[in-house]
């Protein structure tokens, strides 16, 4: 079978690497549905395209570097001639030593992974933090929308507003989860600091009043901080 990586195509939104690693496993669980062919040529293809999509994709916590580190080993073993089905979970029982002489590149991963293993905990994410991580992917896609629906408004003050309403509460509520949710990832955190920033309208995050403060200031430089990592 062929294994000639394929670039997908451009999403308007790029995805983390949790995002990513979540579509890998997903696309590995359909191959076992999958009869020999160009079915399964064609989702093996797409699932090596997800892995090249992660590994030009920079991490933004130490979890992130494990998914990125299983789904390129995952890719690199597969490449090898290991059984495509394995999914990249199964990275983990992979041991060093064994393709050393062969395949030094997947090692150094095995190395790398094992290194990374010892600074954070196998599950350090809980389910929350999955759930705060997805209600940030939907917070961008809800004021993207907003964006969408307000330009024609601005240009014209007639237009109905109806539908751009609509939007804003349903962002509204979206921000509302996010405030009960505590952020365990620097991902987490850029959400919250994301939600911050729709409270605020989009524009400046402190009047000049609120930044006389010292607190207001710091305050502004740790979002600020957030959105830049």
């Amino acid at each position: 079978m062929s294994r000639a990586v394929r670039t997908p195509a451009a999403d308007a939104r790029p995805l983390s690497i949790a995002d990513l690693y979540h579509q890998l496993e997903s696309a590995v669980r359909n191959y076992e549905y999958l009869p020999e062919g160009q079915a399964l040529d064609d989702a093996v293809q797409a699932a090596d395209a997800i892995v090249e999509t992660a590994i030009g994709t920079r991490a933004t916590s130490t979890l992130e570097i494990l998914l990125k580190i299983r789904m390129a080993a995952w890719l690199a073993g597969t490449l090898a001639g290991a059984p495509a089905k394995g999914g990249p979970a199964e990275v983990d029982q992979w041991p060093v030593g064994e393709t050393a002489d062969s395949e030094p590149a997947i090692e150094a991963l095995l190395s790398i992974r094992d290194d990374v293993k010892q600074i954070i905990p196998e599950g350090a994410m809980p389910p929350a933090e999955r759930e705060l991580l997805e209600l940030g992917r939907q917070l961008e896609e809800a004021t993207s929308r907003e964006a969408d629906l307000l330009r024609p408004i601005e240009t014209d003050p007639s237009a109905p507003v109806g539908d751009y309403e609509a939007a804003r509460a349903a962002t509204s509520k979206l921000v509302r989860r996010i405030e009960q949710m505590a952020a365990a990832t620097t991902a987490g955190l850029k959400v919250k600091a994301k939600a911050f920033r729709w409270c605020r309208g989009g524009g400046p995050l402190f009047d000049a009043h609120e930044l006389q403060t010292t607190d207001g200031r710091i305050l502004k430089q740790l979002i600020e901080d957030l959105e830049r990592l």
